[in-house]
């Protein structure tokens, strides 16, 4: 409960309530909190930076087996499966199910769905888009494929085959391409594609990673410089959405003095008279980000009284330390949870860049590159 402005004064119990509430910042949950009460977001937060790692491990491996130009069979199905289960977990009987409620072949669909929710905590505004359309129009059909293939390397398919499903691959990296810069043109993440921008690049980056290390068709000197460009494009992205994210959400707590509220006193049989023959200045604080507004803005006010003037319902800020302190501490309690959550964005950046690093290591063949343009603009 928030208690704002109005001109009749807020009942004791009110304030109360307010400063009770207030002490946990409602409007910015503990991350840890959240991820255990919704386990689907903690697999699909935490699949990029598994994915990265995972990748640039695969990359520092093909650095020494990639002389010989063959990466094994194994290595790649051990880089292949961690991927999907990460992005698209399936019904098994080491895992449970993430989303408690998710039927057997909804697992990948409820661990990307619950990004958005999760992501919308720590946000200034309300996020516009469908997760279905994303999900129906691209995400769902690159899982399909990526699944076709680990398929094929379980099965530990011939040479001819396993070349067959690289080049599915290369359709999907292609496909990604050409949908990718949509996932650039909101870097204020006010959409669905703007929120999934880390999901969408981790898994890419994961194509990148299996072609140029694992076939010796795509590790070229000219692939290796697009997929290092693409993923630089993506790492410079995310530090920078999640950088501006941060800061609108802490624009969003507000102050601002000597605006004038009337201030009610209850005095003699009841009556209800102002304070003084003017509005006394204030103190005002507000967060006016999506998740409070939604509920109420949540505001505080303190007024400054003339001497011999008693109006007990309103905090002093003279005399009001300790109702003073609830915006100091909403503040403070806001800005750690989104440097705890946003945070946790960024831990796949580091690998991406490791992974770029790799590349330059690993033997090439010729010069071929990739069609397509680059995925952003630099």
């Amino acid at each position: 409960m928030c208690v704002y402005g109005s001109l009749n004064p807020p009942k004791q119990e009110l304030l109360q309530a307010s400063a009770e509430n207030n002490a946990g910042c409602q409007c910015a949950p503990n991350p840890t909190d959240y991820e255990n009460k919704n386990p689907g977001a903690k697999v699909g937060r935490k699949a990029a930076k598994a994915a990265a790692f995972i990748c640039w491990n695969f990359l520092s491996m093909a650095v020494k087996t990639a002389v010989e130009d063959v990466v094994p069979y194994e290595a790649l199905f051990n880089v292949v499966t961690p991927i999907l289960t990460n992005f698209f977990p399936e019904p098994s009987e080491k895992r449970p199910n993430p989303c408690h409620d998710a039927e057997a072949g909804d697992w990948g669909k409820c661990v990307w769905q619950q990004v958005q929710p999760f992501v919308q905590k720590y946000v200034a505004h309300e996020i516009n888009g469908v997760f279905d359309e994303l999900w129906q129009a691209h995400i769902l059909g690159f899982g399909s494929t990526l699944r076709d293939i680990w398929t094929v390397l379980e099965g530990s398919a011939s040479q001819d085959r396993f070349d067959h499903y690289m080049q599915s691959l290369y359709h999907v990296f292609n496909n990604m391409n050409e949908i990718a810069p949509e996932f650039f043109t909101d870097p204020a993440m006010t959409t669905t594609k703007g929120i999934y921008l880390e999901q969408f690049a981790a898994l890419h980056i994961s194509v990148m990673s299996v072609l140029f290390g694992a076939a010796k068709r795509f590790r070229s000197s000219g692939h290796r410089i697009v997929f290092q460009r693409h993923i630089l494009c993506y790492a410079k992205q995310v530090f920078m959405t999640t950088t501006k994210a941060k800061e609108d959400r802490l624009r969003k707590i507000t102050d601002y003095t000597d605006q004038p509220y009337t201030i009610w006193c209850n005095l003699i049989l009841g009556l209800r008279t102002p304070c003084g023959e003017t509005d006394p200045p204030g103190t005002h604080w507000s967060d006016a980000a999506w998740g409070c507004s939604a509920e109420g803005t949540c505001a505080w006010h303190c007024v400054e009284q003339a001497a011999g003037q008693k109006c007990p319902a309103w905090p002093t800020c003279t005399n009001g330390e300790k109702y003073l302190t609830q915006p100091t501490q909403h503040k403070n309690c806001v800005a750690e949870q989104l440097n705890k959550f946003w945070a946790s964005r960024l831990m796949a950046v580091p690998y991406w860049l490791m992974a770029v690093m790799e590349m330059q290591h690993v033997n090439v063949t010729g010069t071929a590159l990739p069609e397509g343009p680059l995925i952003c603009d630099w």
